[in-house]
């Protein structure tokens, strides 16, 4: 299936900012779950600790997005958030 660029720019000013609201809650939600793993005595390898940190500068750099790619309307939002480390529970 082809995919489509979902442009929020495009949307109606409510539904973006309502849109762009509910992905914000969502990543800030995703920070908050990994802040304990950049915490300096929390008991993880150096290789982890550099791969949440990359993590969560997707995360943020996610939120800078005017298009996000969108393979199906139907898809979960979830699909189209950076991928968190397999290690985080």
């Amino acid at each position: 299936m082809d995919s489509i660029n979902f442009n929020i720019n495009n949307m109606p000013l409510d539904v973006k900012n309502a849109y762009i609201n509910n992905l914000r809650q969502l990543r800030n939600k995703f920070l908050n779950d990994t802040d304990k793993y950049i915490l300096n005595d929390f008991p993880i390898t150096d290789d982890k600790r550099n791969e949440i940190i990359k993590y969560r500068k997707e995360l943020r750099e996610f939120m800078n997005l005017d298009i996000v790619k969108i393979e199906n309307l139907n898809d979960d939002i979830m699909n189209y958030f950076p991928k968190k480390p397999l290690f985080i529970i």
